[in-house]
């Protein structure tokens, strides 16, 4: 039989994950190992701007705007066009707020060539709208190939800065080259898989309606980012740029894997919004077998990251982070387990957004936020690096104890005994990883097969097989995209 879209799509989306996984490891290492802890902290700090400021810009409206789209293909030309507009003015006030904050506790006034940088980058974020596109055609290909290809040039631009025993303002810049390349590629790519030119938003169209589902949505994704990334403010304000440096080291091993779940649920939106109205018992079973699926690779990817942690650091940054002041293990190991929990959420998450329960979740995000700074602004003055991990790790527990206490899954098994029979590879891998201790590289090797292994059986499982059989079927009932004739890319050009 062959694979439905949507299970393609989260192939390639997790094959290309694994893939900047690996890129993002060696790039860690590579500036971990070369950059002063100041720098290697700025670096973290342009990053972290980054992806604040796309959830602020996204604010859910991707993901609601898909299932719009979903609902009503015929309605898409104005969704996109009222989702461009309303996100290109968020985007200038956001574009002034990182100058300002440049002059002030981000400290970045006396690099006013990268302030400017990041502002006009920070701007274009808003074609990240384009997405939508992507999504609801499940047309991953392309755009996932664009952003393998800047994640290499960036690396190679890494890799020519240090040779050149370059600042680490020059990777800075480097990272704000990267996201420019990837939102103005990721416009030309989805104008053509769009097939049309999109109008000017239409004073008749009740685009105020998508931003207020999206609302709702997106003001939980930005609380939800900020309680993940509040770690690193607090240890720039309250610690030091070098503890920001040992933060930032652990915090970049683990960013990449706290994406695969979200990619993995990405694909889903669409297909269980359309299936929600006409099967909603079904949406519950698919919901429950990704669900478990993800709680069984996380519990093996956590196993086999805690004990391959101290080699991991020490190949990747020598003994800078490995041991000594600046060591990142503590910290690493806080963000393996807050990860694991990171793993699992988004399938919650979607389920709530394909039943229209945006609301739900709002006070779920807000109370992890609060639980993260409250543990961020007691433990980073007495702990430092680890006690910001440490604030993540628990700010993730609490989230995921919420969705799972208030989800639809109760009834299908989510702590009966199939979940159990998902725990057994972690079981192994810990097991088999923690006898090859005293070889590194062998333990190394072994924990990254056992991990895809235990992907790759426990996909394989009955259930997991019949999830994949009634998602194919459920996608022929999808409706087609609808685009009137006159909206053609020669009319409206």
């Amino acid at each position: 039989m062959t694979r439905s879209a949507t299970t393609r799509s989260q192939h390639i989306l997790l094959l290309a994950q694994v893939a900047r996984l690996a890129i993002s490891l060696f790039i860690a290492g590579l500036l971990g190992r070369h950059l002063p802890a100041a720098d290697f902290g700025l670096v973290a700090l342009i990053g972290a701007i980054f992806a604040l400021s796309q959830d602020v810009l996204d604010m859910g409206t991707t993901a609601v705007a898909a299932r719009e789209v979903a609902r009503a293909p015929a309605d898409e030309p104005q969704i996109m066009a009222s989702l461009l507009a309303w996100r290109r003015w968020v985007a200038v006030a956001l574009a002034a707020l990182c100058v300002a904050l440049g002059f002030g506790p981000f400290a970045l006034a006396d690099k006013p060539a990268l302030l400017a940088a990041l502002a006009i980058a920070v701007w274009l974020l808003h074609l990240g709208a384009y997405h939508v596109v992507f999504q609801v055609r499940q047309a991953f290909g392309r755009a996932t190939l664009l952003a393998m290809s800047t994640h290499v040039a960036f690396l190679i631009a890494c890799l020519v800065t240090v040779g050149l025993h370059g600042a680490g303002v020059a990777v800075a810049f480097a990272v704000v080259a990267r996201e420019i390349v990837q939102v103005l590629g990721s416009r030309v790519i989805a104008r053509r898989v769009l097939g049309y030119a999109l109008p000017k938003p239409s004073p008749d169209f009740e685009w105020r309606r998508l931003m207020r589902a999206a609302g709702v949505f997106g003001l939980t994704g930005v609380l939800y980012k900020l309680a993940q990334h509040s770690g690193n403010f607090f240890v720039w304000s309250m610690a030091s740029p070098e503890a920001l440096g040992s933060y930032s080291a652990a915090q970049r091993l683990v960013s990449p894997l706290r994406d695969v779940a979200w990619l993995f649920a990405t694909p889903l939106i669409a297909t269980l919004t359309a299936m929600a109205e006409r099967e909603p018992d079904e949406v519950v079973c698919q919901l429950g077998s990704h669900a478990r699926l993800l709680v069984g690779v996380a519990a093996a990817i956590g196993a086999a990251g805690v004990l391959v942690a101290p080699a991991l650091l020490h190949w990747l940054y020598g003994e800078r982070y490995s041991q000594g002041a600046l060591s990142a293990l503590p910290s690493l190991r806080w963000q393996i387990l807050g990860a694991c929990f990171a793993l699992v959420t988004p399938i919650l998450v979607v389920g709530k957004l394909a039943f229209g329960r945006e609301r739900d979740m709002l006070w779920m995000s807000l109370a992890a936020l609060v639980i993260a700074a409250m543990a961020n602004a007691w433990a980073v003055p007495r702990y430092g690096a680890e006690g910001a991990s440490a604030a993540y790790a628990v700010s993730e527990f609490a989230l995921l104890a919420l969705l799972w206490s208030r989800s639809a899954l109760h009834g299908n098994g989510m702590l009966g005994a199939r979940l159990v029979l998902y725990l057994v590879p972690a079981v192994l891998v810990a097991a088999s990883v923690s006898a090859l201790e005293a070889s590194p590289a062998l333990q190394f090797a072994v924990a990254c097969v056992l991990v895809i292994l235990s992907f790759g059986v426990l996909s394989q499982l009955r259930e997991q097989r019949e999830s994949r059989q009634n998602l194919k079927r459920a996608e022929g009932a999808l409706p087609a995209l609808a685009i009137e004739p006159e909206l053609s890319r020669e009319a409206l050009s």
